[in-house]
């Protein structure tokens, strides 16, 4: 058994009877994971949780941004966590400056809210949503679509490319 194969049988047993394809969605959850939950969980249950409990799970979470910051090489500044992808999504789409019934192509591959998300911003008739064919994102099916584009952004489940200029 090599390495690999190790970790997951030990990290991910259930994967010796099923294959997970949406694990950001229905998640699988690490063994170290559960038990650091269930830890936490029992702590909170046996002594609340105090100011300075919480300053230092604060910190714990500024360290995860620092790691993941390094993961992406970005700052940590850059890096910001959430409960759902729906809400990261509104997060970033509110970052994104876009004039006032601006024009935004999107994925038939991206999160399901995403859409919505900028259909709230600039209006249903602003937003147009590019077909994947098999599974995959042709770009010229992104290009395709008619009007004139001001940001392009593909957001892709938990895969957040850069907002490129097209002007």
């Amino acid at each position: 058994m090599n390495k690999f194969e190790k970790v997951r049988a030990e990290q991910y047993p259930m994967t010796e009877k099923w294959a997970y394809l949406d694990t950001s969605t229905s998640g699988m959850i690490a063994k170290r994971t559960k038990d650091a939950m269930i830890a936490y969980i029992e702590e909170r249950f046996e002594n609340g949780l105090d100011g300075a409990k919480l300053h230092e799970n604060f910190a714990f979470g500024d360290g995860l941004r620092e790691t993941a910051a390094k993961l992406f090489n970005a700052d940590s500044e850059e890096i910001f966590f959430g409960e759902a992808a729906s809400t990261m999504i509104n997060v970033f789409s509110a970052g994104v400056l876009l004039k006032e019934n601006a024009n935004v192509v999107t994925s038939g591959l991206t999160f399901p809210s995403s859409p919505y998300t900028w259909m709230n911003r600039v209006g249903v008739e602003n937003v147009r949503i590019a077909k994947p064919v098999d599974g995959k994102m042709p770009p010229e099916n992104l290009f395709a679509l008619e009007m004139k584009i001001q940001r392009f952004c593909l957001c892709v489940w938990w895969k957040i490319l850069p907002v490129l200029s097209m002007t």
